[in-house]
């Protein structure tokens, strides 16, 4: 409403501008791009805690400044981290032997990869077990082998080789497991996985040999 001028003065008219204040932004919340021994590449992934961080990415591992920086990020209350992890390709190390490759192997009928590049998945130890109370089915087991100490992170039960099933092997370990898959990571796209026959007696074995994931 305009001010009334009723005699002479100075007069002062405040007019909405239309311009809002700046919002302060949240401090807790970071972005980390590095090496991990393990871990998601191509994507940035959140993670809410130095557990998820360890569990997803490996935790510190000696000569990779991106664990130390996380741990102390949390450790200083920080609440979410979107981590970017860096590999080398041959792009970077020509000489063939010193870029990630993913771990993979044959497992009774199951040809397998590690979910993602590194020497992790050379740890990775699978087991398949048929059932004893149903012939079509069975069980895999995975765990990871290392410093001596095995230790289980999944188990897979109840499984089936027939595509319309909904235990199907592919499709629960693709859509499941966090740190196994039927997915080929050298072809793009990747194709349909082929069913694979029904396995006939327990079988084990680690994942097939990987490179290192940092540039030597």
């Amino acid at each position: 409403m305009p001010i009334a001028l009723n005699y002479p003065g100075v007069y002062i008219e405040e007019i909405p501008s239309g311009v809002h204040p700046i919002t302060g932004v949240a401090t807790s919340i970071a972005a980390f791009a590095g090496w991990a021994p393990q871990g998601p590449v191509i994507e940035a992934v959140l993670v809410e805690s130095w557990s998820d961080f360890k569990n997803q990415f490996g935790g510190l591992s000696s000569g990779n400044y991106l664990g130390y920086a996380v741990n102390q990020f949390f450790s200083n209350r920080g609440k979410k981290a979107y981590i970017v992890r860096l590999v080398a390709t041959s792009a970077d190390t020509p000489s063939a032997a010193s870029y990630a490759e993913t771990a993979s192997g044959v497992v009774s009928t199951l040809t397998l990869f590690a979910s993602s590049p590194g020497l992790w998945g050379n740890n990775l130890k699978i087991t398949v077990t048929p059932s004893t109370l149903d012939a079509t089915r069975f069980s895999v087991l995975v765990q990871l082998v290392s410093g001596g100490k095995t230790t289980t992170l999944e188990n897979f039960v109840n499984l089936s080789v027939s595509p319309t099933d909904p235990q199907y092997v592919v499709s629960v370990i693709d859509s499941d497991s966090s740190y196994i898959t039927f997915i080929d990571p050298t072809i793009t796209p990747p194709p349909t996985p082929t069913p694979p026959t029904l396995p006939g007696a327990t079988a084990s074995g680690n994942l097939g040999t990987s490179t290192h994931c940092v540039p030597s």
